[in-house]
């Protein structure tokens, strides 16, 4: 019932996971799977700050299906996005 409610043109896999109950706890699990967690190679905060960012923006934005789908999911207006994939290096 709730994809049917979404309007949404297309209904996604991933949508299908979420009204399942398959997919819970989506941002600890791609910090767990991205992150290998060595000593040796300790970097500073703002750097694995950039790097989670970075990677959870092109998680959004291969799941999504524009540039403004991708910002109203990340909760941001769209010059924001735009401003942030910038200083990612994304776009």
């Amino acid at each position: 019932q709730r994809l049917l409610l979404l309007d949404e043109k297309r209904i996604r896999k991933i949508e299908v996971s979420r009204a399942l109950g398959q997919i819970s706890g989506l941002t600890a699990n791609l910090i767990s799977d991205k992150i290998k967690w060595d000593a040796r190679n300790i970097i500073s905060w703002k750097e694995m700050e950039a790097n989670l960012r970075r990677e959870y923006f092109q998680f959004v934005r291969r799941n999504s299906q524009s540039d403004a789908d991708a910002a109203r999911r990340l909760g941001i207006a769209p010059p924001n996005y735009h401003r942030m994939c910038k200083e990612l290096g994304l776009k």
